[in-house]
């Protein structure tokens, strides 16, 4: 059975990415931020690791992703964490940087399969297409 990670399967894409995935037949494991939303939000066979992965060592980060065929990356901050105004560099260095940090990591280990799934709410929307 392939195996994906999904980093962020706790979060809104990540977890129906979680279960569409499992409904498919992949082998699941995920990382995402504690604490769990909610007890038994992803079913028993997904192994869920509670962790910020943006505190994790490269070599930690290559050794979760040791044995997966694929990786979707489904994280990152969004309208849930509301920052300082201006917002612009608080989500160039929550989301940018981590996602930059992640597809060098990722184009190392040559996945057979790497996704990133993105989500941009309408407050968000709206408050870039002031801006630009």
């Amino acid at each position: 059975m392939e195996k994906i990670f999904v980093l962020g399967g706790t979060g809104f894409l990540g977890y129906y990415t979680v279960k569409e995935l499992l409904k498919r037949g992949y082998q699941v494991e995920t990382v995402a931020l504690p604490p769990m939303p909610e007890e038994g939000l992803l079913p028993s066979e997904v192994k869920c690791t509670l962790g910020d992965i943006g505190a994790m060592s490269d070599d930690e980060v290559k050794k979760m992703l040791e044995g997966v065929s694929g990786f979707i990356y489904a994280a990152g901050a969004d309208e849930r964490t509301v920052p300082k105004a201006p917002a612009e560099k608080f989500f160039y260095e929550a989301n940018v940087l981590p996602t930059q940090r992640l597809v060098r990591l990722a184009k190392k280990r040559e996945f057979k399969t790497l996704l990133f799934l993105v989500l941009i709410s309408r407050n968000l929307r709206s408050a870039f297409q002031k801006r630009f």
